[in-house]
C-alpha cells in the first residue's frame, strides 16, 4: 500500500509539473505579450474616434467572444473571449490584466462567434507574410476572405492648400484563394477566364453554373455560391 501511494504522488507531482511546462510552451508558441508600448498603441488606435469615425468597426465583433483555437500540432485551446482586429490583423486577449493576442506564425485556425479563420502565407506587394483568413467557404478549395482598414488623403479645399489635408480610413476587403503549388493565399482574380482556369476539373459544370446563375467575381454573395457548388460537386 505504501509504494502504491509514493508512485500515485510521484505521477500526480510528474504530471503537474508537466502540466506548467506544457502551460509555458503553449505560452511562447501560441501567445504572444506585446510590450507595453505597444499596449499603448493599440488602445490608442481604437481610442482614435476621429479618424475612424468612417469606419463601422475596427472589430469583428461588438462584443469580444468565446474563441477556440487549434494549433499546427492540431491540439485545441479555449478563450473565453476574444476579438479581431481589422488593422492589426490580430486576435487579442486579456490575461490577469494585460494584453496577449495569437501567433499567426503557430495557429492554425480560429472559430471566434460565428466565425472562422485559418492562418495563411501571403504575399502583399514584395513582402511575404503570415496572416488571418476569414473561411467564407471552406473544403479542398476554400474562399478566403481579408479585412483590412485603408487610408486615403482628401482635402476638400477649394485652393487644395495642404493644410486642409485629412486622413480618411476606410473599410476594404479582398477575396482570395489557396494555391496548393506555392501554399500561399492568393488574390483571386477578377477576370472571369482566369478565374475559371483555376478550377482545372469540373470547368465545363462551373461554367454552366456562372453562366446560368449569372455569377460576378465582384460579387462576394456570388463568389460564395459558386465555391459552395464547387464543393457540393467535388463531393459527387
Amino acid at each position: 500500500m505504501k509504494y502504491i501511494i509514493i508512485a500515485t504522488l510521484f505521477f500526480i507531482n510528474h504530471f503537474f509539473c508537466f502540466g506548467q511546462e506544457f502551460n509555458e510552451v503553449v505560452k511562447q508558441d501560441i501567445f504572444g505579450n506585446p510590450s507595453d508600448a505597444q499596449n499603448q498603441m493599440y488602445i490608442n488606435m481604437m481610442n482614435r474616434s476621429n479618424d475612424l469615425k468612417e469606419v463601422a468597426e475596427t472589430s469583428l465583433f461588438k462584443d469580444w467572444q468565446n474563441t477556440e483555437v487549434m494549433d499546427k500540432n492540431g491540439l485545441t485551446f479555449t478563450i473565453d473571449s476574444a476579438n479581431y482586429n481589422y488593422s492589426t490583423d490580430q486576435f487579442y486577449f486579456t490575461y490577469h490584466h494585460q494584453l496577449y493576442y495569437l501567433n499567426s506564425e503557430k495557429v492554425k485556425t480560429v472559430k471566434i462567434g460565428s466565425a472562422n479563420f485559418s492562418a495563411f502565407i501571403f504575399q502583399k506587394k514584395k513582402e511575404t507574410k503570415n496572416g488571418f483568413f476569414q473561411v467564407l467557404v471552406d473544403g479542398d478549395f476554400p474562399l478566403l476572405k481579408r479585412i483590412y482598414l485603408k487610408k486615403t488623403v482628401v482635402n476638400d479645399h477649394p485652393m487644395k492648400i495642404a493644410q486642409a489635408d485629412r486622413i480618411v480610413i476606410k473599410k476594404e476587403a479582398d477575396l482570395f484563394y489557396f494555391d496548393k503549388k506555392t501554399g500561399k493565399a492568393r488574390l483571386l482574380p477578377v477576370n472571369k477566364k482566369k478565374f475559371i482556369s483555376l478550377f482545372k476539373k469540373r470547368q465545363a459544370k462551373l461554367l454552366r453554373f456562372a453562366q446560368e446563375e449569372k455569377i460576378s467575381t465582384k460579387n462576394e454573395s456570388d463568389l460564395i455560391r459558386f465555391f459552395q457548388y464547387n464543393k457540393m460537386i467535388n463531393k459527387e
